[in-house]
């Protein structure tokens, strides 16, 4: 793990700003300065492995996404378009690999949601809306979606928010016809509120695959339009919250990526993973990107160790309560960290690492 940018301080600043059908919603602001501070590990107060067994007989290279939700962990790789659900212990349930023409089958999944009682699957080439039950995996029905998305997001299901932001200047993605970033529909797809316009020719530097993040019964959204990232709830915008970055990304005409390597423009790489005291995310400079933790008690920024693994921040991808969340994808992996400090685990992880299989790691925070 290289360090290019280490912590610093943030303030926060609130006031109240406009959105286009004149609701208004709360702005904070976390100005980032470069500085020295200690370690992200020493915010963890403990960490716990989660061994998914079986995990060797339904193997995913990566959780694109990961949700926990109604005592199930559900897990999407979207390399393979599959999605693989374990109990809160760990016992696998079922795994969803559908792929297909049939009316029951997709021919991908771009994105999943969750709810207490169903496992949503984007299936942008058939435009449908897979649903599945998140008790057993078994197939409900499948809804016609008249839009593509990127993302999706559900606060229940009837309230689903989608995004689809263009990435290719040469190749631009005309089906939606609207210019607004996040959309929300009921549980028939039936588009009943739309946020964030933007101007027709506008494109993302890069794509990106996980657009939306959970923080409790909210819903965080990122997009390279912004600095920093906007917090919904059941209703609308709650709030929008500004990185004040020292060279931040210029406004006002799309830029490449390439341009923004080669000035070293600062940005927030990904969706940041937000709990009560905490904001996970990587923060990019040029081409180069590091995790960084901001406590909001405190107002630092934190990142892991260039020296150490210990309660080091690998990969994570979800929140499962006020808890962080990663995935381990093989035993290499956890060889590779434990031999830089990172804690060893127990023998049934190992045992189920040693076998082929895969683990979580589960940080509970001080």
């Amino acid at each position: 793990m290289s360090i290019w940018l280490s912590a610093g301080f943030c303030l926060f600043i609130f006031s109240c700003t406009t959105r286009n059908n004149g609701e208004t919603y709360n702005t904070d602001e976390i100005t980032y300065r470069v500085g020295t501070s200690k370690d992200l590990g020493e915010e963890v107060d403990s960490i716990r492995y989660l061994p998914l067994l079986k995990s060797d007989q339904h193997l995913v290279s990566e959780a694109t996404k990961l949700r926990v939700k109604n005592n199930r962990i559900v897990i999407f790789e979207k390399k393979t378009h599959r999605v693989v659900s374990y109990d809160t212990n760990g016992h696998f349930l079922y795994e969803i690999n559908h792929r297909g023409k049939g009316n029951k089958e997709y021919l991908e999944i771009a994105n999943i949601t969750v709810t207490a009682n169903y496992i949503y699957l984007l299936d942008n080439f058939k435009h449908k809306l897979n649903v599945y039950d998140i008790k057993d995996g078994s197939f409900v029905r499948s809804t016609d979606v008249p839009f593509v998305a990127w993302d999706l997001e559900a606060f229940d299901d009837n309230n689903l928010l989608f995004t689809m932001l263009e990435n290719n200047p040469n190749g631009q993605v005309e089906a939606n016809g609207h210019n607004y970033a996040v959309w929300r529909t009921d549980s028939l797809g039936k588009i009943i509120d739309s946020y964030l316009p933007y101007e027709k020719g506008y494109y993302e530097m890069i794509g990106k695959e996980v657009y939306f993040t959970v923080s409790g019964d909210n819903t965080i959204f990122h997009s390279f339009m912004k600095d920093g990232y906007y917090t919904f709830d059941s209703k609308g915008i709650l709030k929008y919250t500004n990185m004040n970055f020292n060279r931040p990304i210029p406004r006002g005409t799309p830029i490449a990526y390439d341009d923004v390597a080669k000035e070293k423009y600062q940005y927030l790489s990904t969706t940041p993973y937000v709990t009560d005291d905490y904001v996970l995310a990587e923060i990019g400079q040029g081409n180069l990107s590091e995790i960084q933790l901001y406590n909001n008690k405190e107002k630092t920024f934190l990142q892991n160790s260039d020296e150490s693994c210990v309660n080091a921040m690998v990969d994570v991808s979800g929140i499962w309560g006020q808890q962080f969340v990663s995935f381990i994808p093989d035993i290499e992996t956890y060889k590779d960290l434990v031999s830089c400090g990172f804690k060893k685990a127990d023998q049934t992880t190992e045992d189920c690492l040693n076998k082929g299989g895969q683990c979580l790691v589960i940080y509970r925070m001080k």
